[in-house]
């Protein structure tokens, strides 16, 4: 019998750790949040640290190749000889599996990141890094190799096992690499095609200039903005009628949580109805501020979401010179520019996942 370890006690001992991580995140959370809020994305650096820390240590012969998690479900990181693994071995297999998971839903910031090269990158990083983890987690059944072990070379094996892992052991069914490489060149394809798309969308471009404008906002430490649209059936005395909604987004997270929630709202409102002129015709402008912090193993997130029809936007505004040209001028933002009354915004908490490496 090969001394391989099962898919579920991988799996187990993962949210054993995953646990772990989270307590301790959230403990870091509740000491330095303020710091957390300032970094914004750049906190998951924090989380980066404490993953190769606890993985990259743990899982090397310093400790017997185990995490908490996986001494518990009675498994081990091997190099298939039966002995362990270096540490630097097993941070560069720490780092194949969290890095990808990190960086997921992560806005990056600076001219290098605005570059083709460093956005195919990225992308790769992103999407080919989180499929073959989880690919190779559920299909490779013949040496249970993710794509942190094919990578590193290493095995997990029952931890009451020293035996070497025999060949037919050793080697991966070739058809799953075949998969994986399609989803590679899959992936550069469409990130070729997409960008292409792109230069020809002067939409895009548009809602891009909004978020720059977004951004210079004292207080903003990110923001995206989106156009869309919602397919709608209504039902009311016998008749049917159906149409699409048109929608814009914008959402911005902040530094420094204000006085007033709506106050902010309104400052967002006025800058995509006068920098994308277009919002006007749409049926919702919807504004989404959030406050918190995201350290990648904890993170806890207050969303406050106001949607209403362009035009009621409008009327909560005064009168200035940046509006659109089909609508009433608006003013010129500032992060607490006046003192109007609004509808309070309701919160909606949300508490991110943590990510990890097992």
């Amino acid at each position: 019998m090969a001394p391989i370890s099962g898919f579920w006690r991988r799996i187990g001992a993962m949210l054993v750790d995953t646990i772990i991580l989270g307590i301790l995140g959230t403990g870091l959370g509740f000491l330095f949040k303020d710091q957390f809020v300032q970094m914004g994305d750049s906190g998951r650096l924090v989380g980066l640290g404490v993953i190769l820390i606890y993985y990259g240590v743990m899982n090397s012969r310093i400790a017997g190749g185990q995490t908490l998690g996986k001494k518990l479900l009675g498994i081990r990181v091997s190099d298939g000889n039966g002995a362990g693994i270096a540490i630097w071995r097993s941070m560069a297999r720490t780092l194949v599996y969290s890095v990808p998971l990190l960086l997921n839903g992560a806005h990056l910031h600076g001219e290098i990141f605005e570059t083709a090269p460093a956005a195919y990158v990225l992308f790769l990083v992103i999407f080919v890094g989180n499929f073959g983890i989880f690919y190779f987690y559920a299909f490779n059944r013949r040496t249970r190799q993710s794509l942190h072990d094919l990578a590193t070379g290493t095995f997990v094996v029952r931890a009451s096992s020293d035996a070497v892992v025999s060949a037919p052991y050793q080697s991966i069914w070739w058809p799953h690499l075949a998969v994986f490489s399609v989803a590679v060149v899959g992936c550069i394809l469409g990130t070729r095609h997409f960008e292409n798309m792109a230069k020809g969308d002067n939409s895009m471009q548009a809602l891009k200039d909004v978020s720059v404008e977004l951004d210079k906002i004292p207080g903003i430490s990110d923001s995206s903005v989106f156009v869309g649209a919602t397919d709608f059936v209504q039902s009311g005395q016998g008749v049917k009628h159906s149409g699409e909604r048109e929608w814009v987004r914008a959402t911005v997270v902040l530094k420094i949580k204000p006085p007033s929630i709506a106050d902010v709202q309104k400052q967002i409102a006025r800058i995509v109805l006068a920098k994308y002129p277009d919002a006007i015709n749409k049926n919702e402008l919807t504004v989404i501020v959030s406050y918190g912090y995201n350290i990648g193993i904890a993170g806890s997130i207050e969303n406050f979401k106001d949607s209403k029809k362009p035009g009621e936007w409008l009327d909560r505004m005064p009168a200035s010179v940046d509006a659109p040209a089909s609508a009433p001028a608006v003013a010129a933002p500032q992060l607490n520019p006046d003192t109007q009354t609004a509808p309070p915004a309701t919160p909606q908490p949300a508490v991110t996942q943590p990510n990890n490496a097992d």
